[in-house]
């Protein structure tokens, strides 16, 4: 038997087998004994018809279907002896049968790719400069206020710290009756939501309860007359805001404060942190785009697809989509892109890991660690400790980090204000395309199947 490997790209291999008429002879044998338990002939039991018999009736089309069989055992041999790590599941790609009784098989499969990995040291990032002013902080301390509110009813819209429900009743544009097939709906609001229109803000704040009033909505073709509502407030709730006292910083902080001040200063701390949080995103999210930009590697189609399913199940998720909703179209495009570019800066960052010998240490724990004490002073640490050395998952996560901090300790660092950052990011923010893709999607047709899961295409399957 001859074997031909391709190299077809980084991470796709075309292995090809050429038996001959000698080699194949014990795999038919096999094939005939398999055949024979299963046939049965006038005058003969099932699986005591003869075996010339057998051969000579139905030889060809048994040989024809068991190469198959061929190929799934040929290839199992040729993985084990040469030590092959597969990614994902391999492909019957041909079988042809020549004159003299022999057969020629090829395979595709996709392994991991060696990556050459150079240039990560020295990268130009831009950092924002990220800032917590005093503004910042009260504006947290009114959010914080805002969560420990309480609700009352009320007469008066008096500001947007109101919850308001208004029935709507859709109008004949031209007559300003409503329409005969349209029903009333209640809608909900909080005014001071940021997705609040500030139209409508502003035309219910200073109404009261029981209020009847006209709204003009968008007309969708320039040439159509505007939509018109009359609106109705059927309730209305005034939002109570805690006085900002020692008493009230005692109690929101469970006793850990006992004055506002040293509540502010907590509050600072965690704007603070959340901005390094936020700066050190952007840096990674540059690194990550520069290197696999840079390096030029074909992830396994295989490592992608489980990427993409992975993000977009858990997007779906997130935004509460339609379970109907599938994954094809430009949808699927998308994530695949996406999940190509993590595809590949998850093989760059592993081979830094080798090439750099990194290894989890038990310095690393000590962020974790403290987390576990101010979250459960109470908690055996060293034992959740231990169960997070277990987990694979985790235990990469923390090696990637060390990657990142890797590069970021040898970048060079240039520091833009934020204002100047955001508004000539190149980076784009994660998912908002899919959104809107999806909102388009889901207007043009609530009804129609999007697409389909991504599956392994079986009959093709070695």
């Amino acid at each position: 038997m001859e074997t031909n490997v391709e190299v077809k790209n980084d991470s796709t291999r075309i292995v090809s087998f050429t038996l001959t008429a000698t080699d194949l002879k014990p795999h038919y044998e096999q094939a005939y004994k398999n055949a024979q338990r299963d046939f049965q002939l006038p005058g003969f039991r099932r699986g005591k018809v003869p075996m010339p018999m057998i051969k000579a009736r139905f030889g060809k089309s048994i040989e024809i279907e068991y190469a198959g069989e061929i190929a799934n055992e040929e290839f199992r041999k040729f993985v084990e002896a040469n030590n092959i790590e597969l990614m994902g599941s391999p492909k019957l790609v041909d079988i042809k049968h020549d004159d003299f009784g022999g057969v020629s098989i090829s395979v595709e499969y996709q392994v991991i790719p060696v990556v050459n990995v150079e240039g990560y040291t020295g990268l130009s990032l831009r950092k924002p400069m990220l800032t917590v002013s005093d503004d910042d902080v009260d504006a947290q301390m009114d959010k914080l206020r805002l969560e420990n509110s309480t609700i009352e009813s009320a007469e008066t819209i008096e500001n947007s710290l109101s919850h308001v429900d208004v029935e709507w009743q859709e109008l004949n544009p031209e007559t300003d009756e409503p329409l005969a097939d349209s029903k009333p709906e209640t809608a909900h609001y909080f005014l001071d939501s940021d997705n609040m229109d500030s139209e409508l803000r502003d035309t219910l704040i200073g109404k009261k309860l029981h209020d009847v009033f006209t709204w003009v909505g968008e007309a969708e073709n320039p040439d159509d007359l505007p939509p018109r509502y009359s609106g109705k407030i059927t309730r209305v709730q005034k939002v109570v805001l805690p006085d900002l006292t020692d008493e009230y910083a005692t109690q929101i902080s469970g006793g850990r404060f006992v004055n506002v001040a040293d509540l502010a200063a907590d509050v600072r701390s965690f704007l603070v942190r959340g901005s390094e949080t936020k700066v050190r995103e952007e840096l990674e999210t540059q690194i990550v785009s520069i290197m696999t930009d840079k390096i030029d590697v074909i992830p396994p189609d295989a490592l992608v697809e489980h990427i993409a399913k992975t993000n977009w199940d858990e997007f779906k998720k997130q935004q509460k989509l339609p379970k109907k909703l599938k994954f094809t179209g430009e949808i699927k495009s998308f994530f695949m892109a996406q999940a190509m570019r993590t595809a590949k800066w998850e093989l760059i960052s592993t081979k830094i890991m080798q090439d750099e010998a990194l290894e989890v240490t038990d310095a690393d724990f000590d962020d974790t660690r403290t987390a576990i004490r101010s979250i459960s002073p109470d908690s055996d640490v060293e034992s959740v400790i231990q169960r997070l050395r277990q987990d694979d998952k985790y235990m990469m996560g923390v090696l990637h980090k060390k990657v990142f901090d890797l590069i970021i300790e040898k970048a060079i660092l240039n520091e833009v204000p934020a204002e100047e950052f955001y508004d000539e990011s190149f980076m784009p923010r994660q998912f908002d395309d899919a959104l809107a893709m999806m909102g388009d999607a889901m207007e043009s047709d609530e009804d129609s199947d999007i697409g389909a899961e991504i599956v392994n295409d079986e009959e093709n399957q070695a």
